[in-house]
């Protein structure tokens, strides 16, 4: 059983999403480090990085968190739960492992607004292996009611882990934030909220998508991530332990 950090699960994206500062060029000595850490804070999952198939991996380029593999996270075996992400259309579902067979608990997959369909695809070959799988909605920001309410009845027969509720361009207020949650729920599944800073609200809309209802959180190490940059590791923490 995944344990609750005050009702919510926390999940550490850091060498996932703040891959994007470093293009995956963490040290294994940073990458042990920070989920060991998580697993002291006690978080529930870890999230190590990205599965990612050729020609969308370049090892002349991308550091070894952008395609990681099975043999790298045998040693991560504490407390939290292991995580990787996949991109709707940069996976080729013959290269994962059956579950028993992995370290990984979950597989989150990013979902392009257009590509749902697509994604449902890819979502059901990982269950199949054997893994919870959550949908990653990205864009979330962008969606209009129709398209919220069309995402819904795709999504709402769908055997699904979380249904995450992505703000990639940092841009949701909380009152916002709340709104959409609720009408996320229409889809029956657990949800989940990943923030991103670029208006600096990402603890405040975090927090009102934590009250409007939301399962799981994200966050990473002093809130390294794309663009904005995340939810600060310590922040979310120290908020929901007074919640």
């Amino acid at each position: 059983m995944w344990r609750k950090v005050n009702r919510v699960r926390i999940l550490d994206c850091t060498i996932r999403d703040g891959g994007y500062i470093s293009n995956w060029h963490f040290s294994l000595d940073y990458a042990k480090r920070v989920y060991d850490q998580c697993c002291l804070a006690g978080i529930d999952c870890v999230e190590m990085g990205y599965k990612t198939s050729a020609p969308h991996y370049n090892p002349e380029k991308h550091g070894i968190w952008k395609n990681v593999s099975e043999s790298m996270l045998k040693q991560y075996n504490g407390s939290a739960k292991i995580s990787v992400m996949v991109d709707d259309n940069r996976i080729d579902i013959k290269e994962i492992v059956k579950a028993e067979e992995s370290t990984i608990t979950l597989y989150r997959v990013a979902v392009h607004p257009y590509n749902i369909p697509e994604a449902l695809s890819v979502i059901r070959g990982i269950r199949e292996k054997g893994y919870r799988v959550s949908m990653n909605l990205m864009y979330i920001s962008e969606y209009t009611e129709q398209q919220a309410t069309e995402a819904i009845e795709q999504i709402k027969d769908e055997d699904i882990e979380y249904l995450y509720l992505v703000d990639t361009k940092g841009e949701l207020h909380p009152h916002i934030t709340a709104y959409i949650v609720k009408k996320f729920k229409g889809a029956g599944k657990k949800l989940g909220y990943h923030g991103h800073n670029e208006n600096g609200m990402v603890l405040e809309n975090t927090l009102a998508a934590i009250k409007s209802g939301v399962e799981i959180v994200d966050c990473t190490d002093f809130g390294m991530g794309r663009n904005g940059g995340n939810l600060c590791r310590k922040e979310i923490l120290s908020a929901v332990r007074s919640m």
